[in-house]
């Protein structure tokens, strides 16, 4: 539980506890993709927790990247519908795309373009699961994939199922 380190009352503390919970779950299920699920969740956790200054900064070093990783997580947040490119978001930041490169590997563990798909499948998974989404083209699109069958492809890669058998299997 984190309330050991987040108060119950905390913003983010119920989303915190929802998705270990998830990632007790898929532990449990073992279905194809729980490793690559928890991980998403996992991601997620680090994300929220980022976003909520929940880390203590211990220097200048981390205070750096951690400002970094709240700008970046906000700008992803903010424009997940939009076609978001490395350059995009390295302007947003102000540095060039190497240095940015370079620094969000550092601080994420992933490179962008990764991660950002991480993210947007994790929220495409989210939507379908509240029952806020049932249509694929509808979905693609609210989380940033312009290309159907992309989406389809990195959902599949993800999740282990393709989005229109996850939607069934909700229903």
């Amino acid at each position: 539980n984190f309330e050991n380190y987040i108060p119950a009352d905390h913003p983010s503390a119920p989303v915190l506890c929802e998705l270990a919970d998830r990632i007790v779950s898929a532990y449990i299920e073992q279905n194809n993709s729980w490793s690559t699920e928890a991980f998403s969740h996992i991601m997620m956790i680090y994300s929220t927790m980022i976003r909520h200054r929940l880390f203590k900064e211990a220097d200048e070093s981390a205070t750096y990247m951690h400002e970094f990783m709240v700008k970046v997580s906000a700008y992803i947040e903010q424009n997940l519908d939009q076609d978001i490119s490395t350059t995009d978001v390295a302007t947003f930041c102000q540095y060039s795309t190497e240095h940015f490169c370079r620094l969000f590997k550092k601080c994420f563990n992933k490179t962008f373009k990764s991660y950002l798909n991480i993210y947007r499948i994790h929220r495409a998974k989210e939507l379908i699961d509240s029952g806020k989404f049932t249509t694929i083209a509808a979905l693609s699109t609210t989380v940033g994939f312009n290309n159907q069958n992309h989406f389809g492809h990195m959902f599949k890669k993800y999740i282990g199922s393709l989005p229109s058998e996850y939607i069934n299997h909700q229903k």
